[in-house]
C-alpha cells in the first residue's frame, strides 16, 4: 500500500500546480525534484476518497498531494539521493511551508495529514497537532517527518 498526502482548506486554491523550476529560483538544476513540481489535485480518485479523507477534512477542499518524493525529509536523504537532491528537497519544503503562510493570510485554515491509500482511516483515531508556520525552522540538519493519521493543523 502506498501513502496519500491530503491539504486541506477551508478556501479554494487558486493555483493548483507548480513546477519547483519556477517556484524556487535557486534549486539545483542537477538535483533530482528540478524538472519536478507539485500539484494539489481536486478531483479524489477512488483510493484516495477510500480513506475517510472527506469524513476527516470536513467543511475543507481536499486536495490530493502529488509530487515525486513526497514531503517527509530525514538528514540521511544526503547519502540516499545526493547533497543536491536533499537541498533540492529542504528548499522544496521552505517553499511549502510559504506556500501554506499564503494561504493563511489570505483567510483559509490549512490541513495536512497523510493516509494509507485504500484504507479508511476513523476521524476518531486522528491525532492533532499544530503547526506554527512562523517557528517552523526546516534546515537539512534534523528530519521532518509528518506521522501517519495525524492531522496538522497550521497557524
Amino acid at each position: 500500500m502506498s501513502l496519500i498526502w491530503f491539504l486541506g482548506t477551508t478556501r479554494p486554491l487558486a493555483h493548483t500546480e507548480y513546477k519547483f523550476n519556477d517556484v524556487i529560483p535557486d534549486m539545483y538544476e542537477d538535483g533530482m525534484l528540478y524538472n519536478d513540481g507539485i500539484r494539489f489535485e481536486g478531483n479524489l480518485w477512488p483510493d484516495a476518497v477510500a480513506t475517510g479523507v472527506r469524513k476527516i477534512l470536513k467543511g475543507c477542499h481536499i486536495y490530493a498531494i502529488q509530487t515525486t518524493l513526497g514531503l517527509d525529509y530525514e538528514a540521511r536523504y544526503r547519502q540516499a539521493y545526493s547533497f543536491k537532491t536533499a537541498e533540492n528537497m529542504i528548499k522544496m519544503l521552505n517553499w511549502l511551508k510559504d506556500f501554506i503562510s499564503a494561504q493563511i493570510k489570505k483567510g483559509s485554515e490549512v490541513y495536512l495529514i497523510k493516509l494509507w491509500q485504500g484504507r479508511e482511516f476513523s476521524p476518531k483515531e486522528v491525532k492533532r497537532e499544530e503547526v506554527h508556520t512562523n517557528a517552523w525552522f526546516i534546515s537539512g540538519d534534523g528530519d521532518i517527518i509528518f506521522e501517519y493519521g495525524t492531522l496538522y493543523g497550521f497557524a
